[in-house]
């Protein structure tokens, strides 16, 4: 199944706690496995050329997002990695706030399309993994855009802590979409048309807290802005997630999931346009730094 879609009790949240601890409870699990539906099996979808051609129906992060990244670097704010860029969503918006940009995917396809789409000298795309890239100098802020549940938690997290200046955080960013009217019957499609059998609920900054990886500060939900996309970008959007690469999906599934997903729209009058609400969740926090 792809990401998540969230749905809101309040459009803004805002909420801070620095004086918490990291500590391993009873009920930490530092060693547990991640949840099978973020194998690395799932996370090389990235790499479809389908996906990354779908990735720009993918709703804009809001401007209200960078305000608040902004707003969480330490020192002067010159410098900014990005764990996960992908194709640059998130990447450009960072290059107007701060004067460097590194910028990191594993994804050779990711990364040669967020070049095509802009070349900006204060940002530096690497084709690696957080998990093996040489970093030498100290960030002001790590952010990581729907990105950090496909990587290896143990070593992603004290490799981010190795690369944050002092008192830098690290942003733990997904795009939100207020639950629609079609919510439940648009699981049950994508539940029926999903190579990743294996995915189950889960919450990434839980998970991480749980195996004593992350201690959260704070954290916060953008205001939601309306967006009108046509219906055929819609569902094209979903070709970008997991479990729905077009490259991955059985003969003639790809026809059916649209043609399914095309009734439901109608029945709920979003013809010729799917009328959401859409915006960012944060949190932000300290990774563990290595033992």
């Amino acid at each position: 199944m792809p990401e998540r879609v969230w749905g809101f009790k309040s459009p803004l949240a805002h909420n801070t706690d620095p004086c918490r601890r990291l500590k391993v409870s009873d009920h930490s699990r530092p060693t547990a496995a991640k949840p099978a539906g973020l194998a690395a099996k799932y996370g090389q979808q990235f790499a479809d050329a389908a996906v990354v051609e779908n990735y720009r129906f993918r709703p804009a992060y809001p401007p209200e997002l960078f305000d608040m990244l902004t707003s969480l670097a330490v020192g002067d704010r010159s410098s900014v990695l990005e764990v996960g860029c992908g194709t640059g969503d998130l990447t450009f918006g960072l290059a107007g706030r701060f004067d460097r940009v590194r910028a990191i995917d594993p994804s050779e396809a990711m990364i040669s399309e967020a070049r095509r789409r802009d070349i900006d000298a204060r940002i530096s795309w690497s084709l690696d993994t957080m998990e093996t890239v040489a970093i030498n100098e100290r960030f002001d802020l790590v952010v990581a855009a729907e990105s950090l549940h496909w990587t290896e938690w143990a070593t992603t997290l004290p490799a981010i802590a190795a690369s944050l200046a002092e008192g830098g955080v690290l942003a733990i960013i997904e795009r939100a979409t207020e639950t629609p009217r079609w919510q439940r019957d648009l699981l049950a499609i994508i539940g029926r048309y999903s190579t990743n059998r294996d995915y189950r609920p889960y919450e990434l900054v839980q998970e991480l807290e749980d195996r004593a990886l992350f201690r959260p500060h704070g954290s916060w939900h953008s205001p939601l802005h309306e967006l009108s996309q046509p219906v055929d970008d819609y569902v094209a959007s979903f070709y970008s997630r997991n479990g729905l690469s077009p490259e991955r999906l059985d003969p003639g599934a790809k026809a059916r999931f649209a043609d399914e997903l095309h009734v439901l729209l109608r029945a709920h009058d979003q013809v010729p346009a799917v009328n959401l609400c859409v915006g960012a969740t944060m949190s932000w926090g300290s990774p563990a730094p290595r033992s």
